[in-house]
């Protein structure tokens, strides 16, 4: 009998687990060795991978990427609109590999706002965007979260067709009534809109016409204000405008005259008058005179005593219209009104002749002098303010040429221009 534990006991592979037997096996043994050999590989393998996912780390690794994209409205209802989206671009955070995001098309992505589970209702929607990323890639944020969507119904009305009409046709020529083909369009689109506009505007420009202009013209919708309103539908889009030509009479080119009232301050004058433009061209009517010259209103001179220039309207006759002009620049030059006068038979005296001597002049002891000034300071001159008289400082007893000079007494402003004659003989003789 053997006693329990008297001998050591065997490890044994049984079913592919490692069991107890009583007795020796050799080629089980081996197995069991030849098993373990499979735990290095197993490591191999698993450490090869770890290398293998470092590489990639390092030669295409994660990363991320923010883009702006369009936001999309999908799957409104029929019969409504939207009228704008805020913001109108969101911004969307992608995460990948390098590699990914280089193959991949980022402008090709929209974020769309789907709106066919809403109750919708005229005014602005609160709603999520949705972000579909391209293969390989993730959406990791988007910001904002929320965008408004300001949806309303379509609806029409009948609204006025209007001409507006631009430029100005050939001077020959005045634009009559213009006309349209119809006088009421419909005009459909979201209400808010379509409850703004006012009339249906149809613009045609007559630059330089002569004869009657007929165009095809666009219709827009437009507020109270002028304004286009966009986004509408208007039905017809387009219509014949047209606007006739009427010819007018022949015109004719005529100088301008300057009308003056009053005169300048007292010793001053108008030394000249220039008008811009000199000529005007005028329109006569059949009915109306034929006149040689266009007078402006009254140019105002009275108490000017300097130049000056000013803007002046014209003075047009009956049954005459302006083609160009209606007013003139005119220019008006003042001066000094300088002016001479003559005083005769003014005595000559004679001054500071040595004591002692008597004196002669000759052929006459009496001159004529000319004065030169101002008309205003001229005029209040008298032949008593004339003084003439030579000079005898230091002249001895004989005959003597001397000159002859003159002054104005008193008058400031006034000079003496000339004396007749300039010289006389003076005869010194001892008393």
């Amino acid at each position: 009998m053997r006693r329990s534990g008297s001998r050591p006991n065997h490890a044994v592979v049984r079913n592919g687990q490692l069991g107890r037997s009583g007795e020796s096996d050799p080629e089980k043994m081996r197995s069991w060795f030849k098993d373990k050999e499979v735990i290095p590989k197993v490591l191999a393998v698993v450490l090869a991978a770890f290398v293998w996912l470092q590489v990639i780390n390092e030669q295409n690794p994660l990363t991320r990427q923010v883009i702006d994209v369009p936001v999309k409205v999908v799957n409104l209802a029929e019969g409504w609109r939207v009228l704008s989206v805020f913001p109108e671009r969101i911004r969307v955070t992608l995460g990948g590999r390098v590699k990914t995001f280089q193959r991949s098309d980022l402008g090709q992505i929209e974020a769309s706002v789907d709106l066919s589970s809403v109750q919708l209702s005229p005014g602005p929607l609160e709603m999520k965007p949705t972000v579909t990323p391209p293969p390989g890639l993730r959406v990791l944020e988007i910001s904002p979260a929320v965008v408004q969507v300001d949806v309303d119904p379509v609806v029409s009305r009948e609204v006025p067709v209007r001409v507006l009409v631009t430029g100005k046709p050939h001077e020959d020529y005045q634009q009559g009534a213009p006309f349209l083909t119809v006088a009421e369009v419909t005009v459909s689109g979201p209400k808010r809109l379509v409850e703004r506009v006012e009339v249906a505007s149809a613009e045609i420009d007559v630059t330089g016409a002569q004869s009657n202009v007929v165009r095809r013209v666009k219709l827009v919708p437009r507020d109270s204000t002028g304004a286009e309103v966009p986004g509408l539908a208007v039905t017809p889009s387009e219509t014949e405008a047209r606007v006739p030509m009427i010819a007018l009479p022949p015109s004719r080119t005529l100088p301008v005259q300057v009308t003056q009232d009053g005169s300048p301050a007292p010793g001053y004058r108008v030394k000249s008058i220039t008008v811009s433009p000199s000529s005007v061209k005028v329109r006569l009517s059949s009915a109306g005179s034929s006149p040689s010259v266009i007078p402006t209103k009254p140019v105002k001179l009275t108490g000017q005593s300097s130049s000056f220039t000013t803007v002046v309207p014209l003075a047009l006759p009956q049954g005459v219209t302006p083609v160009q002009y209606t007013s003139v620049t005119v220019s008006v030059e003042i001066v000094e009104d300088i002016t001479t006068k003559r005083f005769s038979n003014i005595p000559v005296i004679v001054q500071n002749r040595s004591p002692g001597l008597g004196w002669d002049l000759s052929p006459k002891s009496e001159v004529d002098v000319v004065i030169e000034g101002r008309r205003d300071l001229v005029d209040k001159v008298t032949i008593e303010d004339i003084r003439a008289y030579v000079d005898a400082q230091g002249l001895p007893e004989g005959e003597h040429q001397v000159l002859v000079r003159a002054k104005v007494e008193g008058g400031e402003g006034v000079s003496v221009k000339t004396v007749e004659p300039s010289s006389l003989t003076l005869r010194l003789t001892r008393w």
